[in-house]
């Protein structure tokens, strides 16, 4: 896991942002202790915010380590590798076959609900971070050019993202 993920030139730290490594440690070790992983959610979660908080949880690792805080190496492989997995399930498990989760998340243009941007995207770094091809062609065949419009997290309406 070199190049993407080695920290950057700038410090982030030197800024006045009142993070510490320790302050990330502390927060990393928090988020993570509630990372399940694929197999692992109980059902009477919500099947999609599990995976949804798992994926963000891997995020956050692979941010901090690549603004140059105390995160190692290893540790950014072994949530990417586990994430990838999770974003993947999150397209293709099976449960989607259940409900709410088969309305929700049903694949197709009138769905309005369909939440798939940020999950899309993530499952495309993690799965490019682990250099698992055939995770990344499954998420690439996923993607239909007719999918309804998603504000993923960012509550940006579609003429906002026009403009930017």
């Amino acid at each position: 896991m070199s190049g993407i993920l080695e920290p950057m030139s700038i410090n982030p730290k030197a800024v006045d942002s009142g993070l510490s490594d320790e302050h990330v440690a502390w927060h990393l070790e928090r988020r993570a202790s509630k990372f399940l992983g694929v197999g692992n959610y109980p059902p009477d979660l919500n099947q999609v915010g599990v995976r949804c908080r798992d994926a963000s949880v891997a995020a956050d690792v692979a941010v901090f380590k690549h603004f140059g805080f105390a995160v190692e190496a290893s540790e950014v492989a072994r949530y990417a590798e586990a994430a990838k997995d999770v974003c993947h399930d999150y397209f293709y498990g099976d449960y989607l076959n259940d409900e709410p989760q088969a309305s929700m998340q049903r694949k197709a243009a009138d769905n309005e609900d369909l939440s798939w941007f940020e999950m899309y995207r993530l499952g495309l770094l993690f799965a490019f971070l682990s250099k698992d091809e055939d995770r990344l062609q499954s998420m690439v065949e996923w993607i239909e050019p007719w999918l309804p419009f998603d504000e993923s997290s960012y509550l940006l309406t579609p003429q906002d993202n026009d403009y930017h």
